[in-house]
């Protein structure tokens, strides 16, 4: 009888013996696929934003950035200062200098400032109207009609180029200069450099 027992009790330690090796190895090999996982995954994050008034979702994955989001802050920023009247164009403003990069935010600022003062101060208003866009690396060369306005009076219509130029750091996209441009003999784009008074762009 006690040699049934014996037996009896071997063929179960043996049984559970066996159970229990089957989990380490199950367990092992997750362990080495986890590491694996580890070691081949993409951690860089990936950020899907819509900010307002744009039209198609873009994406921001690690330090690249898509040229969809380009073309979309772009068209939203050239909106910004360029379609205004007088008692808009300061809240306008401001809102582009929440975006403006900070090596270059002060001076920004005080164009900015200096120019909306003189809108508000000869009822000038402006609307434009983007036609067409080009993107190159960070930069967005932007082809459009600006209607110029004094009061509720259209005195000009023009065909525009403008160049916003753009940087990634740290996580956040700023914006780092806009320029009107003009197409030289050879056809290629350059800045129009302003006046004192001109209205046109910052640097």
């Amino acid at each position: 009888m006690n040699k049934e027992k014996y037996l009896s009790s071997l063929v179960s330690a043996n049984y559970k013996t066996a159970v229990w090796m089957i989990a380490a190895g199950v367990l092992l090999v997750s362990n080495l696929i986890l590491v694996v996982f580890m070691f081949t995954i993409d951690l860089s994050q990936k950020t899907i934003v819509v900010p307002p008034d744009i039209e198609r979702p873009f994406s921001i994955h690690g330090e690249t950035v898509s040229p969809t989001y380009i073309e979309q802050m772009a068209k939203y920023f050239s909106q910004l200062l360029l379609t205004y009247h007088i008692d808009n164009v300061t809240a306008q403003y401001d809102s582009v200098l929440h975006h403006v990069d900070p090596t270059v935010y002060a001076d920004l600022k005080a164009q900015l400032h200096a120019r909306a003062e003189r809108i508000q101060r000869n009822l000038i208003g402006s609307v434009f109207y983007p036609m067409g866009i080009h993107i190159a690396n960070m930069n967005a060369t932007i082809t459009g009609e600006l209607v110029g306005l004094i009061g509720k009076e259209i005195i000009s219509r023009k065909q525009k180029y403008y160049e916003l130029q753009f940087t990634y750091r740290n996580g956040t996209f700023y914006l780092v200069t806009f320029h009107e441009l003009e197409k030289g003999p050879d056809n290629e784009f350059r800045p129009i450099e302003p006046a004192d008074d001109d209205e046109r762009n910052f640097s």
